[in-house]
Formats: structure tokens, C-alpha cells, sequence
């Protein structure tokens, strides 16, 4: 009787297993996970996050009433300029828009504010056959054009524009503009 209450307490010890070893076992797995999740949980909390409001603030001094929207326009030249994507930012916000259902559009990257000065950081626009990377200065509501590319099966102009408004319109008429003049300079 006495070798049997030592087994069923050491054996509800490790959740009532009937194998000693087995039971160590699952309390050491048991143990390490425990302290896996403490590390992961610490870590967690001492990885710095910007609070909600200051993803809007511009600079110092400036307050996020004063920002205006401000909307990233995406497109491509094939005959004419046409927009593929468009996006409402928020300065100094990562982010990424997909769409066009099959024809995997997509536009990513960053842009910050800099003593009034917009920059867009690794800008990214792809439209499936082909891509345009811009890294730089920019102007709003006046388009600029990918420095560099990649295809895959096709190659074409891509054009960025930043407006106050949501209309792409002003800004196909500046592509659409700057093509022309392209055109007659090269005839």
C-alpha cells in the first residue's frame, strides 16, 4: 500500500500520468514553454511603439489639424496614361494597397515630411508585368516618374503623383502633357 500512494503522488504531481518518466518529461516541456512565453512576453513589451497621434504629426510645433490629406495616385503609359491604384496617406506611415483582381497591382512604401519638404521612401508600383521604384523629393500635385524598374514579360512608364484630393484627374493631364512634348521633341 505504501509503494502504491508513493506512485499515484508522484504521478499526480506530473497531471496523473501513469509513466514516471513521461511525466518528468511533460513538466520540463511544460517549464520551458513557460519561460519561452515570459521571454517572448518581455520582448514584447520593451519594443518601442509610437503612440496613435503621432503617426499624423508632421513636425514640431505643427499640429495634425494644419496636415492636409494627402492621396498617392499610381499608374501606367501604355496609348494613353491611365491610374491604376490610389491611396489616402498618412505621413510617415508605412503602407501597402493591392488590387485590380488578376492583374496583381500593387503599391507600397512610405512618405515622410522633412521641414516641409515631402520624400517618398521605397516606393514601390507594380502592375503585374512590370514594376517602379521612386526614392526622393516630391512635389504635390505634380506627377514624377519611377527611377527604376523591373519586368517580367512587358515594360512601360510608371508615374507616381501626390494630391490634396482624391481626383487623379490634374495629374493624367500633367503625364498625359509631358508625353506629348516626349513625342514632339522626338519627331
Amino acid at each position: 500500500m505504501k509503494l502504491e500512494s508513493q506512485f499515484v503522488s508522484r504521478c499526480w504531481i506530473s497531471f496523473q500520468c501513469p509513466f514516471r518518466v513521461r511525466g518528468w518529461i511533460v513538466l520540463r516541456f511544460a517549464h520551458l514553454v513557460s519561460w519561452g512565453m515570459l521571454a517572448v512576453g518581455l520582448a514584447g513589451c520593451t519594443t518601442p511603439k509610437a503612440p496613435a497621434d503621432e503617426t499624423e504629426r508632421v513636425s514640431e510645433g505643427e499640429a495634425s489639424s494644419d496636415v492636409p490629406k494627402l492621396y498617392l495616385h499610381f499608374g501606367t503609359v501604355q496609348s494613353d496614361p491611365q491610374r491604376l491604384l490610389s491611396t489616402r496617406l498618412t505621413v510617415g506611415v508605412w503602407f501597402y494597397v493591392a488590387g485590380g483582381g488578376d492583374e496583381y497591382w500593387s503599391l507600397e512604401g512610405r512618405v515622410t515630411r522633412n521641414e516641409g519638404t515631402l520624400r517618398a521612401e521605397r516606393l514601390a508600383g507594380n502592375c503585374g508585368p512590370f514594376a517602379g521604384f521612386y526614392d526622393g523629393a516630391v512635389q504635390t500635385e505634380e506627377p514624377f516618374f519611377a527611377q527604376s524598374g523591373a519586368g517580367s514579360g512587358g515594360a512601360g512608364p510608371v508615374w507616381f503623383g501626390i494630391s490634396t484630393n482624391s481626383d487623379p484627374g490634374p495629374i493624367i493631364d500633367m503625364v498625359r502633357l509631358h508625353f506629348k512634348g516626349l513625342l514632339q521633341q522626338n519627331q
